[in-house]
């Protein structure tokens, strides 16, 4: 993009009329860019940069740069104030509009005719966020990170229940993802259709050597279905699969699981929590 004399390092080229719609998230309190016509429009062109806040009600205009004609200088928005304090609900329905008005009716004269050359360039736009509202969004999607978790619902996650560290083993040399509970235990809880049957939950759990122990707890229908010692095992191979019967109950075909891990500052890494059908290898027993 280049503008006002200037290359720049990102931003978006369009051409007058375009309106760019950006869902806001909601840790986003703050905004600003610079535009100008680009540089392929030479000393023709002609444009106004509006920026405005868009909402439930109506969009609000937070600026609006004079009429631009030709590419040798460029217009600063300064930081724009998008609120988001009042609350994360009302803070998630707002979007960000960048438009680029071609001045159809009033344009000065000599402007290019049909708005040919109406090139404009927002150019190194900048979103600040709220360090708090941002920490607690990470927090939110911590469980993202590990694949074993896809489909099970980990409780009080936005409240940091749960503690991601990297870790490196040396045999074999990798690195790993160790899950800790930031509270006395870690639960996760999903609910599965057994229409078909009986099946068999499979828990492949492992933790570093040397690290303090952890246990994992199998419940469903506010009994325990079993419980076991997190193995010590190495990164790949060797490390035989916990199978805990599932099967619901009479009159039923859901079940929901809970598992709990417990254990202060043991790192545990998931490597499977899947419902198996039909017949399976025994594994081992909780």
């Amino acid at each position: 993009l280049r503008s006002g004399g200037l290359v720049h390092g990102w931003g978006f080229g369009v051409h007058a009329r375009t309106e760019l719609e950006i869902p806001l998230p909601p840790a986003a309190r703050r905004f600003r860019a610079r535009a100008g016509l680009d540089a392929s429009a030479g000393r023709g062109g002609c444009a106004r940069a509006l920026v405005l806040l868009r909402g439930p009600g109506a969009d609000r205009i937070l600026f609006q740069s004079p009429v631009l004609v030709g590419s040798a200088s460029v217009t600063e928005t300064g930081w724009l104030d998008l609120g988001g304090a009042e609350g994360r609900e009302a803070a998630s329905d707002r979007r960000l509009v960048l438009v680029a008005d071609p001045v159809a009716d009033g344009g000065p004269s000599g402007s290019d005719p049909l708005d040919i050359r109406d090139a404009l360039d927002w150019l190194e736009p900048l979103l600040e966020l709220d360090p708090r509202e941002l920490r607690a969004e990470v927090r939110l999607r911590l469980p993202r990170l590990v694949p074993a978790w896809q489909g099970w619902e980990v409780e009080g996650a936005g409240g940091a229940a749960v503690l991601l560290e990297n870790r490196f083993s040396e045999r074999p040399a990798g690195w790993w993802l160790a899950a800790s509970p930031a509270l006395p235990f870690l639960k996760l809880s999903r609910t599965f259709d057994l229409e078909g049957g009986p099946g068999t939950l499979s828990l492949a759990e492992r933790r570093d050597p040397g690290k303090p122990a952890a246990r994992i707890r199998v419940a469903a229908g506010g009994r325990t279905l079993g419980d076991f010692d997190v193995p010590e095992g190495p990164r790949s191979g060797g490390l035989a699969p916990v199978r805990v019967p599932l099967a619901a109950a009479p009159g039923s075909r859901r079940l929901t699981v809970e598992l709990y891990q417990v254990g202060w500052g043991a790192g545990v890494e998931w490597r499977s929590a899947a419902l198996e059908r039909g017949r399976a290898d025994p594994g081992r027993t909780p």
